[in-house]
């Protein structure tokens, strides 16, 4: 019960939140919102605002914005104006309010990464701990008690900042700054493929051979933010080449995950605890908020090209191509989501 009840406060939560961005940036812009609805479905209790009807309805995953004129510039119900319309406002006005739900979820991951690192109150620094044999750091001539302070001229401050830029190199040589003693030395190391098997998927890493020492930075109030936005970064960064080698050919589809496999990852990381589950969340959060931004017509990205189109041509795309880009982009879509399915499946079976 408690990894049911934790994929729903998740998955539904991260959706929610989602929404909301639409929500505050459209009302802040005196677009009018018909509904305001936490949850699908029909509604379980519902009241009436000023002109917004909200709602709590049956089914929990998620939540939705229905804003005047949104589907059709001539759907103007009393008492919204037609300056509440949504599609009667000027493309700039229609930017921001579609790109404030994936905007949202990047908020909504550096806020998680703030608490956490707040409530832990320090994070582990780059510091090498055991270094093992045969290994590109043992031959590189790296020490335990090594302070790793830039990798190819990037500042490193974290072991996680660490990790990504050996996972970036994708083999590539890496130029390393080490303190050592009070004495900055540099070394050039080669990092080694390893085949990592995890939640039923199998897939390439880059390794080094270092473990960290296990020291940490004590980790204000302020600090804390600090180091959430940039754990908000450096995850952004690898979701990114992520999604970039899958664009290039150099990744498999088999290794997107679909909703089985989401929910699999949420319902073992409700079983390790309140923090897991947590950072969990901000993970999926940055997802979700990249995967809205991508330039597929039936997403909020989509949706963003049609307005810098709109800004730059000075007129907006006519109709009918959008909607048969929103068609062809929700066929896309429903294909993918599908297939990432049958793989989740798949593993299972495996």
């Amino acid at each position: 019960m408690i990894g049911v009840i934790s994929i729903v406060l998740v998955l539904g939560g991260l959706i929610f939140f989602h929404e909301l961005g639409h929500f505050l940036v459209a009302r802040s812009l005196g677009i009018g919102i018909k509904t305001f609805s936490v949850g699908f479905g029909p509604a379980l209790l519902a009241w009436k605002g000023k002109k917004t009807r909200y709602q709590l309805s049956l089914f929990p995953l998620g939540g939705y914005v229905s804003m005047v004129g949104e589907n059709d510039a001539a759907d103007i119900p009393a008492p919204f104006t037609l300056r509440e319309s949504f599609a009667n406002r000027p493309p700039l006005h229609r930017l921001l309010v579609v790109a404030s739900g994936p905007v949202f979820n990047m908020i909504l991951a550096v806020l998680i990464f703030w608490g956490l690192f707040w409530a832990a109150g320090a994070f582990p620094l780059a510091e090498v701990g055991e270094v093992l044999d045969d290994s590109p750091a043992r031959q590189a001539g790296l020490l335990s008690g090594d302070l790793v302070k830039s990798i190819d001229g990037n500042n490193v401050d974290t072991w996680a900042a660490m990790y990504t830029r050996i996972q970036s190199s994708q083999g590539n040589p890496l130029h390393l700054e080490v303190e050592r003693n009070g004495q900055i030395l540099d070394f050039t190391i080669l990092p080694e493929k390893v085949l990592v098997e995890e939640n039923g998927q199998t897939f390439d890493t880059w390794r080094i051979g270092v473990s960290p020492s296990g020291r940490a930075r004590s980790l204000d109030f302020f600090d804390s933010a600090v180091q959430g936005a940039r754990e908000t970064w450096r995850l952004t960064g690898l979701i990114g080449q992520f999604v970039g080698r899958m664009f290039s050919g150099q990744g498999s589809l088999k290794e997107i995950g679909g909703p089985v496999l989401v929910a699999q990852m949420v319902h073992r990381q409700a079983e390790r605890g309140l923090a897991d589950l947590l950072y969990l969340t901000a993970f999926l959060s940055i997802n979700l908020g990249l995967l809205n931004l991508l330039p597929v017509p039936a997403l909020d990205g989509g949706h963003v090209l049609f307005c810098l189109i709109e800004l730059a041509i000075r007129r907006p795309v006519p109709m009918r191509i959008q909607a048969v880009c929103i068609y062809a982009g929700f066929a896309l879509l429903i294909s993918l989501m599908l297939m990432a399915t049958a793989f989740d499946i798949f593993r299972i079976l495996q």
